[in-house]
């Protein structure tokens, strides 16, 4: 599993090959092309054809996509050889006494030909200097025409037995094996750059044939994967890219990482501030609720003291006692009244009192003895039940010879 995230961390989308060719007075031809992998294909993207130093090259990409570079012309050479399996030294064996440590060599082995291409590694690597100066990644290194074997089986071989480049005009048979080359530098770049070669189910210029060769072969493989050519500069270029690779991964790592825990904080952080406002919506609902319930409590509360406090809460006797008074009335006396709990004309506000006598029973009446009266009084005196008879009031007509009262009892 790790293996597979790795190399998905260092796969290379988009790569921009570069061909550097230095024709026989020392100037340089520079033909590059920006390669992409779009769902496993490759796609040839921009294009620069015949520029004529690496500064007029510099500012066409963004710094931030990795080059690779190939070299041809003057200052590399091509031998063709048999192939033989005791070769040990091709650097010694094409230039005899020569210092193996200051050249770069790449090897191609074509059915029984053995083709080998050497260059100065000091002419190279002040060229991968200038490069990385200017703020680009050289991540792979390739000499001649060695890589035009990668794009071999996808050529449409109909239109043409040999491939031409600004360097060499390359011969190969139907079984994509290079049979032959020729070095030139003679070709009239204004004609040869029209030609066109198919490849897949694009057309690539001639003069971009190469650059596109390298890019492909280096996108569809792995900065992890060995160089074509051994180059310290080369192999320290793709360790800090591979790094930088890592801390791009692991900064999306952190920030998706670090959104994502955003996120479920949102997410709860929402989810509860939504709660709490309903809980908090029902909190004031619930605390008015208190409040009236609260409000309707002692409202009852005051009618159950009220209720307390005037005897209405104890059974009524009212049946009882009118019973009883009706039953001690003489012959001589007449009733035209009986109040039970009459109004009470003292009420004070202040001392908050009822507005009826409690526990009180008015009669009034008419009687023509005084006598009598007295004895009823005296009567109702005597029930147990009563507690006090007083006669408020007694008023006697002379003309009448007839007496009013009004008598007050209080009950127990």
């Amino acid at each position: 599993m790790w293996e597979k995230l790795k190399s998905n961390i260092l796969q290379i989308t988009e790569v921009a090959g570069l061909e550097l060719m230095v024709n026989q007075d020392g100037s340089y031809i520079i033909n590059a092309v920006v390669v992409s992998l779009q769902k496993n294909e490759i796609i040839k993207k921009t294009e620069w054809i015949n520029l004529k130093s690496v500064e007029e090259f510099a500012g066409k990409i963004s710094i931030k996509m990795p080059v690779t570079l190939t070299l041809t012309g003057k200052n590399v050479l091509v031998k063709s050889m048999p192939a033989r399996e005791n070769i040990t030294n091709y650097i010694a064996e094409i230039f005899p006494q020569t210092n193996p440590n200051e050249f770069y060599h790449a090897i191609s082995k074509q059915q029984d030909n053995l083709f080998v291409a050497l260059a100065r590694k000091e002419f190279i690597d002040k060229i991968i200097d200038d490069l990385v100066s200017r703020g680009y990644k050289v991540l792979d290194l390739s000499l001649a025409f060695f890589d035009i074997v990668t794009i071999l089986p996808y050529l449409n071989h109909e239109e043409t037995e040999f491939i031409e480049t600004p360097a060499y005009t390359i011969q190969h048979d139907q079984r994509y094996n290079i049979t032959s080359f020729e070095s030139s530098s003679t070709k009239t770049f204004d004609v040869f750059a029209q030609k066109e070669y198919t490849v897949a189910n694009q057309y690539i210029k001639a003069p971009l044939i190469l650059p596109f060769a390298t890019a492909s072969r280096f996108i569809a493989g792995s900065i992890a994967s060995k160089q074509s050519i051994a180059s310290n500069k080369i192999l320290a270029q793709r360790e800090e890219y591979r790094y930088f690779k890592y801390f791009v991964a692991a900064s999306w790592a952190f920030l998706i990482g670090l959104f994502s825990l955003l996120l479920i904080n949102f997410a709860f952080y929402s989810h509860y501030f939504n709660r709490n406002k309903e809980m908090a919506t029902l909190q004031t609902i619930s605390q008015d609720q208190v409040n009236q319930l609260k409000k309707q409590e002692a409202g009852v509360k005051r009618k159950e003291q009220f209720l307390l406090e005037t005897g209405w809460i104890k059974p009524s006797k009212t049946s009882y006692f009118a019973d009883r008074i009706a039953s001690l009335v003489t012959s001589d006396l007449y009733l035209s009244s009986l109040q039970i709990y009459p109004s009470n004309n003292s009420m004070s506000l202040e001392k908050k009192e009822a507005p009826f006598k409690k526990d009180t029973i008015q009669i009034s009446g008419n009687c023509t003895e005084p006598l009598e009266l007295n004895q009823f009084t005296n009567n109702l005196k005597n029930l147990a039940e009563i507690k006090e008879v007083t006669v408020k009031n007694y008023l006697y007509k002379k003309e009448n010879d007839n007496a009013s009262f009004l008598i007050e009892i209080i009950t127990r």
